[in-house]
């Protein structure tokens, strides 16, 4: 019967005022990871990576990272695909990444009111390994619910019946004025 574990392994020392107004991250990772069942094959991976973090004036902060990564892709089943088959063996990527965040939210775990946008770019093949470059975006926009459910009922109230208005009795429905745009 085959293994069916996947490991990792990681080591990270972070300083958070270095050279003043900056923080400086350092990490490392092994990981075993196995995709036989989903995959066919298996990926042995050996990283480090060295993070510089501007200290956060208001919302905004600032992060530029080295990435360096030795990976072996190996343990390929008979069922494996041509493109997993053509990866096989040694890479390495290396790779500088810069991140913009903007915070303005009442709480980074849970929260209720506010926004967040995160922009990442990274450009790999520093000298060696494969080459390419990736944008990533995040945001969030965080309303409570109580105030929609309030907008929602203030704007249908904006435009009552003037029948009802007058407390007037009435057997016919309300309808809109000829030529309003609002129900």
């Amino acid at each position: 019967k085959k293994e069916k574990r996947s490991a990792t392994c990681e080591l990270s020392y972070t300083k958070p005022r270095f050279l003043k107004d900056f923080a400086l991250s350092v990490q490392a990772v092994k990981s075993l990871l196995n995709n036989s069942e989903l995959s066919s094959h298996c990926v042995d991976l050996h990283g480090a990576s060295v993070e510089l973090r501007g200290e956060r004036h208001g919302a905004l902060g600032h992060a530029v990272k080295l990435h360096t990564e030795w990976r072996d892709i190996g343990h390929l089943s008979a069922h494996a695909s041509a493109r997993v088959a053509e990866s096989q063996g040694n890479s390495i990527k290396s790779s500088v990444e810069y991140v913009y965040e903007m915070d303005r939210r009442d709480s980074p775990i849970a929260p209720t009111t506010g926004d967040y946008v995160r922009v990442s770019t990274e450009v790999a093949g520093l000298g060696m390994g494969c080459r390419f470059f990736r944008h990533e975006a995040e945001t969030q926009l965080n309303v409570p619910l109580s105030d929609i459910v309030v907008r929602r009922y203030r704007f249908r109230s904006l435009r009552p019946c003037r029948r009802r208005r007058a407390r007037e009795k009435c057997s016919e429905p309300c309808r809109k004025p000829p030529g309003s745009k609002y129900s």
